[in-house]
């Protein structure tokens, strides 16, 4: 009879401790929602470039190098959708903050071949090898053209 003391007073406490347990991993989730951090920290980048990108009215949106207004791209319609819906997600959290849609994004490549882009005006940063390799491989052509494009206007061609 002794043995089925502790049994009992083991079963009681079971949903006791289970409950004490949901409610701990409730609180832990509300304070890590409200204290997150979307920034992500990354080294120094080897080469970092502002691109701006304007909607034409073919559907096409063309890319231009902002430091120098060199156009270094245009997307084509239907074509570089990974590209397009990154670039809404960034410019629907501009409206949301009621800022202007004119303002560069920056394209930074990073040790290890790694690409981050940016938004300077709200700072959200987004590391794009988390998209896998075709997604990276459609901004590392974007980077290339800008570095392209910047070589073309130091030289004056």
């Amino acid at each position: 009879m002794s043995a089925a003391a502790p049994r009992r007073q083991f079963a009681s406490a079971l949903p006791f401790g289970f409950a004490l347990l949901l409610g701990t991993a409730i609180v832990v989730a509300a304070w890590s929602a409200r204290t997150r951090d979307d920034t992500v920290d990354a080294p120094a980048p080897l080469a970092a470039y502002e691109l701006r990108f304007e909607d034409n009215p073919n559907g096409s949106v063309s890319v231009y190098l902002d430091s120098d207004d060199v156009l270094i791209e245009v997307l084509q319609p239907g074509g570089s959708s990974f590209v397009r819906g990154v670039l809404r997600a960034m410019a629907r959290e501009r409206r949301q903050h009621g800022i202007s849609p004119d303002a560069p994004f920056r394209i930074s490549r990073l040790p290890a071949n790694r690409l981050l882009i940016e938004d300077p005006t709200t700072g959200r940063r987004i590391p794009l090898e988390a998209f896998g390799p075709d997604n990276v491989a459609a901004f590392r052509r974007l980077l290339d053209a800008a570095e392209a494009g910047s070589a073309a206007s130091v030289s004056g061609a």
